[in-house]
């Protein structure tokens, strides 16, 4: 029923300033429905918390085998449920954690087991994936790898209390449809972002990854990375005079890279978390990397 309260929770702790699990709850929705998640807290000296969430339910998907993804992140915000929608979305997870301090080793990874590569948000990302991943990355685009790369801003970035990767010119950035502007952190640290626009502009509502996703009402993005596309690049929306989401083929590859909010620290920000359709557009840009188009759901 619409507007059912479907369940109430409470639960208490100590969590000592880190993020830490106090308690589960399990509830069913309906099919191509949303659900609305309130979380009020207190913290020790009375101050009183409160975040709101909503989910979209994502429909069963007519697809003939799963997409296979190796998802790379520093451990991204809200993790647990951007894995559990690509699990509804009919794909095949490989999630695996790195960082400067624990890097990827390349010889673990066998490319062509995947189907899409999705770069979520890591810290420093040359010092966390290597060189030696890195060169063996750009052939296994050419073969047909996907790439699909979350940019991260974060605050981190913009302390001065850490040495930040220069991604201008790196061995990253030639993978990928964009360049990096100069001062990519600095110049996006503030979510209004210094006046900047930041309501999602789609530029061609035609293509796949838009398939299924509502448009009427597009997001606010807030913070993000500053970015250009490559000549010859495919600019499938934008902020104001920015790209946002830009797609280029690399020989029988695609690599995608979006400048949403997903999975990093600012996932949370209200203004593209409400926004129903986020989650299929995470299903879709994953596919479509992966595959070059995007299934079809039931309705």
């Amino acid at each position: 029923q619409a507007g059912a309260l479907l369940g109430e929770i409470s639960v208490s702790g100590g969590t000592d300033g880190a993020s830490v699990c106090l308690g589960e709850f399990t509830f069913a929705a309906p099919p191509a429905g949303a659900v609305f998640v309130r979380l009020e807290g207190q913290t020790g000296d009375g101050g009183e918390l409160r975040n709101d969430y909503q989910f979209c339910v994502l429909p069963q998907v007519r697809r003939a085998r799963p997409v296979r993804v190796l998802f790379l992140s520093g451990g991204c915000y809200e993790s647990t449920v951007i894995h559990e929608y690509f699990k509804a979305a009919g794909f095949t997870l490989d999630d695996r954690r790195v960082s400067p301090v624990s890097p990827l080793v390349a010889t673990t990874v066998d490319l062509a087991a995947y189907d899409v590569l999705v770069l979520g948000p890591i810290f420093n990302p040359l010092s966390s994936l290597g060189s030696s991943f890195l060169k063996q990355l750009g052939p296994a685009v050419e073969r047909g790898l996907g790439l699909l790369c979350f940019p991260l801003n974060s605050s981190a970035y913009t302390s001065g209390r850490y040495d930040v990767d220069d991604l201008r010119g790196s061995s990253l950035e030639v993978l990928l449809p964009i360049t990096f502007a100069d001062n990519v952190y600095r110049n996006s640290d503030d979510p209004d972002g210094h006046g900047r626009a930041s309501k999602l502009e789609v530029t061609e509502p035609g293509h796949p990854v838009w398939s299924g996703v509502e448009l009427d009402a597009p997001p606010d993005l807030g913070l993000r990375v500053k970015v250009q596309a490559r000549p010859g690049a495919e600019v499938l929306a934008t902020v104001g005079d920015e790209p946002a989401l830009v797609l280029q083929t690399r020989g029988r590859g695609r690599a995608l890279v979006f400048t949403g909010p997903y999975g990093g620290h600012n996932y949370q920000e209200v203004g593209f978390r409400s926004w129903l359709p986020c989650h299929r557009l995470l299903a879709n840009l994953v596919e479509f990397a992966g595959t070059g188009a995007v299934a079809e759901y039931a309705s």
